[in-house]
């Protein structure tokens, strides 16, 4: 199992890092946004993610709510195939939120 680790590369640039699952993800990594503070326009880049599932799809989505509420404009790059299916059972991978180099 990879450690979850989140990394601000440059002002408003997030490298995410490990695995998106349920393992990895609790309360307190849902509530950890604070690469949004001050933010106007966050890019997530999913490169380096690898593995995830369901709960990876939640945090994605909690993190766009956390954006729409504040204003933030949020873009996610390089989403692993495990969570571009899921998005795309839901129909969300046709959300502007999934950058066009997403295949």
């Amino acid at each position: 199992m990879a450690a979850l680790k989140f990394e601000q590369t440059a002002p408003g640039q997030i490298q995410v890092e490990g695995e998106l699952t349920f393992s990895n993800i609790d309360k307190n990594t849902v509530k950890s946004c604070s690469f949004l503070n001050g933010a106007e326009n966050v890019s997530i880049d999913m490169q380096n993610v690898t593995a995830s599932d369901s709960a990876g799809l939640a945090l994605v989505v909690e993190w766009i709510k956390v954006c729409e509420q504040q204003q933030i404009a949020i873009v996610f790059h390089n989403i692993p195939a495990q969570l571009h299916a899921l998005a795309k059972l839901t129909g969300f991978d046709q959300t502007p939120y999934f950058a066009s180099d997403n295949a």
